[in-house]
Parts: structure tokens; sequence; C-alpha cells
């Protein structure tokens, strides 16, 4: 299935590089793609960038386009997702359109120097997209944005993606620009920000978790989260609502000397039964 539209530099969405490291890694959790005879694990494609227009723009030549694969699916699985291991690598994407060519890579490098100081393997590929010349022309509005994510040992994937605040709706409280290197370097620390967190998803895929978690068969799932956002918190509610699932909460908490419990870490352990 292929669409048009905005691929990035709109804060209110996520990116494509986003959806693509982390919320399809987590389909594959629930089953999808697990038959290769159906097509294999779901995959995105991107055809062309474009960033979010500052006026309403319907031109086709100037929207982005991705082809989405994914295989069709009768039940989701249950899960288990308890053990967010070590990271062992991180990866990302520093794309830009409409922009100098060195604007990502300066983004990119810039990222680097922060993580390279915490894990020597550390890769993150850049995209320029212009306008005119090849297949993945951007649209014709600038932006720049660097999508980092961190894989683990037990195959969790921690992802984050950082848009210019010179490109989009946000600007920079200074009111001075963003260089690329300021970009990179808070891609990096919102990165290790998610990675502090724990838990085995990070916080923008914690909603759609939880949902599947909803729609599995009549059996009890578990996964671990970090810190609950307030959007985690409202779709709890409405989950409840219309799927009459209830989730129980667990901390994880030790017993101390004089019989007072104490907090290991910040994570929780999510657990429901499934709506069949």
């Amino acid at each position: 299935m292929t669409f048009r539209g905005v691929t990035e530099g709109c804060t209110q969405d996520m990116t494509v590089d986003y959806i693509s490291s982390s919320v399809l890694p987590l389909l594959t959790k629930f089953g999808v793609g697990a038959n290769e005879d159906f097509g294999g694990a779901p995959h995105l494609k991107i055809h062309k960038r474009a960033a979010a227009p500052k006026v309403p723009n319907d031109n086709p030549s100037d929207l982005g386009a991705v082809t989405l694969y994914c295989p069709q699916l009768t039940t989701l699985s249950i899960i288990d997702f308890v053990d967010p291991g070590f990271v062992k690598r991180i990866r990302g994407v520093s794309s830009s359109t409409k922009l100098n060519p060195t604007s990502s890579s300066r983004a990119s490098h810039a990222a680097k120097g922060v993580l390279h100081k915490l894990l020597p393997d550390v890769w993150i590929h850049t995209d320029a997209a212009k306008k005119g010349g090849s297949s993945k022309n951007g649209g014709v509005t600038p932006s720049l944005s660097v999508t980092l994510w961190a894989e683990s040992t037990t195959g969790v994937v921690l992802s984050h993606p950082s848009l210019s605040l010179n490109t989009g709706p946000s600007k920079s409280k200074s009111g001075k620009p963003e260089l690329p290197e300021d970009l990179g370097q808070r891609a990096a620390l919102h990165l290790l920000h998610e990675v502090q967190c724990g838990g085995c998803v990070d916080t923008t895929a914690q909603s759609l978790v939880l949902l599947l978690m909803c729609l599995t068969p009549e059996d009890v799932s578990r996964v671990r989260l970090g810190t609950l956002s307030p959007y985690s918190v409202l779709a709890l509610r409405l989950f409840k609502e219309v799927f009459q699932v209830e989730f129980q909460i667990t901390t994880n908490k030790n017993k101390q000397q004089g019989g007072e419990e104490e907090e290991t870490d910040k994570t929780i352990l999510m657990s429901c039964l499934g709506s069949g």
C-alpha cells in the first residue's frame, strides 16, 4: 500500500524513519510477518521525502511517498516482553529536504560525538533529499530531522525522532536559529533519556503496544514500560471503556531491612487479559 503526504517536519506526528525503526519491529512481536509464506516481516520503503508545508498544498509533485509492506493476519499473538537487556548498538537516520546536503552530515557527526563516549557501535545514515534529480527528491519545504534508535541484546528497540526547531511549527525559545550540531546533540540526549527510562518500549509507542495487547486472544500478555506518558494514561481509560480490558500495573520493589520496600528501578510491568 502506497501513502502520499508528509513524511517528516511535523512535531505532532511520527516520522517515517521512526515508524520503520520502532513501530514495525513491535508488530513482529505480535506475530505480524512471522510466516514467511505470507510476505515476511512488515517493512517500509521511502520513495520520496516531503516536510510539512507552511501553507496547505495538494500538488502531488510536492508530496512525499512511502510504500508499506505488511502481511495479513487473522489473530495477534500474546507477548511476554519484559527483559530490556543491554544496549549493544545504536543506529539512526539524519535526513534533510531542500537544505544544504552538509546539514544532515553535521547533525549526524554531532550526534555520534555524544554517543561514541558511551558506545563504540554507532552508525547514522545521512539522507539529503534535494528538489530535482533523483527518485527521493524532497518537497517544497526545507526540513532537517534526526531519528536514532538503540538496539538491545534481547531485541528491544528504543527510538526517538528529533526535528529541527528552524523548520517545524516549534521555534527555539532563544529566537536564534538552531544549528545542525545542536539538533544532533539534542537527538542523542533524547535517545539517552529513553534508555534511562528503561522498559522494552519507547514512550511514543506505549499506547500502540497497549492497544495491541487488548486485541490479543484471551490470554495474559505482559510488557515492561518506563514512565507512562499522559497520552498512555488517557489511552488506558479509553481501552477500558471500549474493550472492557483492565491492566494490572506492578512496580519493581525489594524488601529492605525493617520490612520497608524500595523500588529497584522506575519501570513498571503492565499485564492484561486480551479481549479475544
